[in-house]
């Protein structure tokens, strides 16, 4: 079992947050300034870009749950099969 547990991972990511954080300590007198423009920017037509999740996660799912599309389409299958023989029986019998 080489690498790293889960767990170990999380706690060094929270001590990598938590380092970067304390690194740009804010000075209570000081005032952060923030660039504002002087009139409200109004473009008609233009929408936000829409966040897509990353191409490379899409991938990695789809090839994790590779088999469930041929899944299903074998339970449809056997269902409609099973649904017709009742059917059938149901007429054949009464």
């Amino acid at each position: 079992m080489s690498g790293k547990s889960r767990r170990a991972r999380q706690k060094q990511l929270k001590a990598k947050k938590i380092k970067t954080r304390a690194a740009a300590p804010v000075v209570a007198g000081q005032r952060q300034t923030v660039a504002r423009p002087s009139e409200p920017v109004y473009s008609p037509g233009v929408t936000a870009p829409v966040e897509k999740a990353p191409a490379t996660a899409i991938a990695a799912a789809a090839a994790k749950y590779a088999y469930v599309t041929s899944e299903l389409r074998t339970i449809g299958i056997i269902a409609g099969v099973i649904l017709i023989a009742l059917v059938v029986l149901s007429q054949v019998l009464s």
